[in-house]
């Protein structure tokens, strides 16, 4: 038979030591919405990232990010590989850049924590301000992550909430 669960994500198809609701979950999650963009079937996109979990779990930890000294390029095309080999090869040049840079912007100014976006925004206008990466969100601003609009920011938005991990949210 068909395995049915409640969206968005079956708790079944996550690694079983990430921990639901966990702060590890949350950044399982954020870095999720990078494969959200079409053209891959999320369900896929999640059990392939849930394998990438058990096999190259320092991609998942923001903190391996920091102090990479010109070496992004190499670590996003390593990043790049992994993601290919793992089954997430569509998109992988642009989810491995991403990955890098919004990893290592987690780490350096929100304790790699992406339930800290939601802590100051008072509607969904202040969580896209600080989410969306735009011309004023530069290396070195905190706000601003590749990848990420309204379509995105909405998605992580549920997923974090129905995971337990923030409260509901007043906007969408």
């Amino acid at each position: 038979g068909v395995q049915t669960c409640a969206l968005p994500i079956c708790p079944e198809v996550l690694p079983k030591d990430l921990g639901w609701g966990s702060e590890a979950h949350a950044r399982f999650l954020f870095n999720t919405c990078l494969f959200m963009r079409g053209r891959i079937k999320s369900d896929m996109a999640i059990i392939f990232l849930s394998r990438l979990y058990g096999t190259a779990r320092w991609m998942f930890e923001p903190e391996s990010f920091i102090g990479l000294n010109g070496k992004s390029d190499v670590i996003q095309l390593r990043i790049k590989q992994i993601l290919q080999d793992g089954g997430l090869g569509f998109g992988a040049d642009s989810a491995s850049k991403f990955w890098v840079h919004n990893s290592r912007k987690l780490a350096e100014h929100w304790n790699g924590n992406p339930t800290l976006f939601y802590a100051n925004a008072l509607n969904f206008e202040d969580l896209c301000l600080t989410i969306f990466r735009s011309k004023r969100t530069n290396e070195g601003t905190p706000n601003g992550f590749y990848g990420f609009r309204h379509k995105m920011v909405s998605m992580l938005t549920y997923f974090l909430e129905d995971a337990g991990v923030i409260s509901p949210p007043l906007y969408p």
